[in-house]
Formats: C-alpha cells, structure tokens, sequence
C-alpha cells in the first residue's frame, strides 16, 4: 500500500498534513502520533510536510524492499542512503547531499519518536548513532590542561556536505518578480521578502498589530525609532504560520516598502470592502478563503506562477537567500546580518560569506591589473 503526504483539517479548525494510504486515504497511525507531537512542540505546518514526505517515502521503500520498518537495522538505512544518494529526481537529477541528510533527519526523528513512545523497540533508533570519545577542556588551571574526555553519540549516517553558496535570485530576476507582480499586495509581499529577508512563515504570520510603519512609533507602545515590523511567533495562527525562532525581533524596513504598505492597504480596502475583517497582513483576494490568511501553498504557488511566467524557478525562501546575500556583498557586517535574519548560531548565517563565481574573478582581475 503506497503512503503518501495529504492535506487535512483538524477538529480545533487549524489545517496540516497526514501520511495517508493512497487508495483507502487511511492515515498511517504511527505517522499520525508523530504528527501530534510535532504540533503539540509548536513546529509549523510547513516543517511538518517537510519531515512527513521522508516518511511517506521510506515507507514506501521499505514495503518495496520487503523490511519491516519498525525492525530496521543499520544495514537496512545504509541501504536507504544509498537509495536516496542514487534516485534520480523528477528533473532527472540526484538529489544534492543536503537533500539527503535532511531526509535521513526525518526518518530517524520520527524512528526516535516511535521508540519513545513505545510503539517501536528502543534499540532501533539506537542503531543509527554511534558513539565517539571527545577531548573537552573543563574548569580552570590543572584541569584546564588535563582535560577529560566524554562519550557524545553522532550519526552513523553521515552525508558528506558539498559547501555551495545558497541558490539566489539575480537582479534581472529580482526586477521581472517586481515588475509583473499583478497586484499591490503581491508587490508588497514580494518586496518584503526581498528587503526584510523574512522567511515565508514569518511574512505570513504578519498581523496589524506587527506593523510599526511611522517615524515614532510611541504611540504604538513601542520605543523604537523609524519604520519597521516586528516578528511574532504565534502557534495559534489559522494559516498555521509560524516564525521559526522563539525571539521575536525587530525588522527596520525602508520607506519605499512604506509606501507599497500604502497602497495595499488601500487595494485591500476596495477589494474586501464587503468581506469581515481579518488581522493578518496577507489574505486571499479571491476562492472560497477570501479574505482569510493566506497559506503556505497559496504564497507557494503565488511566487511559482509569477516566476514561471518571466521564465525562471523560483521559491519563497529564495528571496531570503537573496536578501542575505546582498546584505554581505554590501558590507553589511556578519553579526548584523545575523540579527537581521534571526539566526540565534552565527554558523548559520555564515553560509553566506560564500563569494560569487564573479566577485572571485573581478579580485583576480583586479589584482592582475594592477601588475
């Protein structure tokens, strides 16, 4: 029985995702007990598809292979790596080594979940990690020198990264994404995303009460002086919308993305004058959600069709990639790059210290030059 990942509406009216059999929509009962627990620690819905698709897909390779998914054993992963390292993708690619490890990640979450929660033998997680003696320096003079070493469990299924720079949008593209965005609100979104560097769930999670968009904004209750937004996690978003970290911040934005802010307002107003208010910054212009928040797939397929329609690809998380990337390529500094983006470790953001192909060669150039 082939599983794959369905939409599905909860009885507390939030919407997500389930492992389901593809003939008789039957939810995979262990996938759905994974699933509530990944709820119940406030993951996005997003983050839940994205850790629910390696599922579905394991399972699947596991009733091909004739393995027993809750009795998998080191040798049958090192086999579901190699796999997932060796299947060519609907481009009729292999998939990059990140894909894979975050497949791997999925898989052995939910492995670890079911052990923890009785449903499989603890020992079958267990198999994925192994055990490595690590030197570590502790307290002060003697023992400082001495040292001790401790025992820390690692992965036995590691995939060796490829250090590439993050996929991005090039200013041409940048600029059709702006040009042809139809209305004020996708124009807006789109330049947000652009500017603020905010992730989709971020953006998507905006409401009213987030958008400090006025020179002083003390009237708001809020010291901070010049434009800007505030970040918000909030686990009851109808949209299921959720700011990945648990800090909020603050974002300054440019006049200009002011002014669009304007505007949509005002289209916004004219287009649901006769539809009940909602607080979220971006919802549905049209369908039977109209009105209501939008959701993933709604910005999803909003930045697919606008970019498919100037002739590229393109992903909402690409306009962060972009904006991150402008930002070091200005000089902005690391840490302040950092804050912008809500990364809480500065190892993620330094993905984007990678120089382009062309900043490489005009220091070459400019070096030879000078010579």
């Amino acid at each position: 029985m082939p599983w794959r990942v369905e939409r599905a509406d909860f009885e507390d009216g939030r919407s997500g995702h389930l492992v389901v059999d593809d003939e008789s929509f039957r939810p995979h009962s262990e996938a759905m007990e994974f699933v509530a627990a990944m709820y119940a620690a406030d993951r996005s819905a997003n983050t839940v598809r994205t850790y629910l698709r390696p599922v579905a897909g394991f399972l699947n390779w596991c009733e091909r292979q004739g393995v027993d998914w809750r009795r998998v054993t080191i040798l049958d992963m090192a086999r579901y790596k190699r796999f997932l390292e060796t299947t060519e993708t609907r481009r009729g690619q292999v998939p990059a080594p990140s894909t894979v490890s975050v497949h791997l990640t999925a898989v052995c979450e939910f492995l670890r979940y079911c052990a923890a929660a009785d449903l499989i033998d603890s020992e079958v997680p267990m198999q994925l990690v192994e055990r490595k003696w690590m030197p570590r320096a502790v307290g002060r003079g003697p023992l400082l020198e001495s040292g001790y070493t401790r025992d820390v469990r690692v992965s036995a299924l590691r995939v060796r990264p490829i250090e590439r720079a993050p996929e991005t949008l090039s200013e041409d593209q940048q600029q059709a994404m702006i040009d042809s965005a139809p209305t004020a609100r996708d124009l807006f979104l789109v330049r947000l995303l652009l500017d603020a560097g905010l992730r989709i769930g971020e953006a998507l999670g905006l409401r009213w009460e987030d958008m400090h968009f006025l020179p002083d904004s003390s009237s708001l209750g809020c010291s901070l002086a010049g434009a800007h937004l505030h970040v918000v996690r909030r686990a009851t978003n109808s949209n299921g919308a959720l700011a990945k970290s648990l800090r909020s911040r603050p974002v300054p934005v440019h006049e200009s993305l002011v002014r669009l802010y304007r505007d949509y307002r005002f289209e916004r107003d004219e287009k649901l004058a006769n539809v009940d208010p909602c607080d979220f910054v971006f919802v549905n212009y049209t369908g039977p959600r109209t009105g209501l928040a939008m959701s993933y797939s709604n910005a999803y397929q909003f930045v697919q069709r606008l970019a498919g329609r100037n002739g590229f690809r393109a992903a909402p998380h690409m306009f962060r990639h972009t904006a991150a990337t402008g930002w070091v390529e200005s000089g902005v500094q690391i840490d302040v790059v950092q804050e912008l983006l809500g990364h809480a470790q500065a190892s993620s953001t330094k993905i984007y210290l990678h120089p382009s192909r062309e900043r490489m060669r005009e220091a070459v150039n400019a070096l030879a030059g000078r010579r």
